[in-house]
C-alpha cells in the first residue's frame, strides 16, 4: 500500500526495499504443437527466495537446492495464438 496502516505492519510500498524483495527463478520447457492445441511441459527452479534472510541457506536455493521445496513442474494444454 502507499500508506502505513496499523493493521498491516510492513505493508507500505517503499522503493528502496524493492531490490531486496525481488525473487528470481529459471527453467526450461518443451512445447509440442499438435495443430489445434499445444502441449507444454515446464520445469522451473528458484534461484533467489526473498522470503528468507540473506544469511540463511534457503535465501539462495540455487546453491542449496531441495527438490520438494525449490522445483516446480507445470503441464498445460493451450491454444496457439
Amino acid at each position: 500500500t502507499l500508506r502505513d496502516y496499523e493493521i498491516q505492519p510492513g505493508g507500505q510500498f517503499r522503493l528502496e526495499d524493492v531490490p531486496s524483495q525481488l525473487a528470481a527463478s529459471y527453467g526450461m520447457g518443451l512445447r509440442f504443437n499438435m495443430g489445434y492445441f499445444i502441449l507444454r511441459f515446464d520445469l522451473g527452479m528458484k534461484a533467489i527466495n526473498p522470503a528468507f534472510e540473506e544469511d540463511e541457506d534457503e535465501h539462495y536455493p540455487i546453491f542449496h537446492p531441495r527438490f520438494s521445496r525449490d522445483y516446480a513442474f507445470h503441464f498445460a494444454i493451450g491454444l496457439p495464438f
